[in-house]
């Protein structure tokens, strides 16, 4: 048994039908909840960086910062500088996340 705090129900485990999402309106995420707990792993239940890790976070935030200073300094104010400014926090996170990919 895992410790997640949620179970879903087994009978969710089957793919949904077209009849199902007629019936029931969006479809479901049907994935078994052990899919799920194992994609949302905080990174405290992680192993500690290794120093290449680390090596490779600080290269890829130096790169991100530079990128975000350009931007901020290129981009009027805005809505487009502002969703440039969060996408950037998107490519930092997702990039950070790979380089620990291999440790999952």
């Amino acid at each position: 048994m895992t410790d997640t705090p949620f179970r879903l129900d087994p009978s969710l485990s089957e793919p949904a039908t077209s009849t199902d999402r007629a019936l029931t309106g969006p479809v479901v995420d049907r994935r078994p909840a052990d899919a799920i707990a194992a994609r949302f792993t905080p990174a405290a239940t992680s192993s500690p960086p290794t120093p290449v890790q680390h090596a490779h976070v600080a290269a890829l935030q130096a790169d991100v910062i530079t990128l975000a200073r350009s931007i901020d300094a290129l981009v009027p104010d805005g809505r487009d500088k502002s969703i440039a400014l969060t996408a950037l926090e998107d490519v930092q996170m997702r990039a950070n996340r790979g380089v620990f990919a291999d440790a999952r």
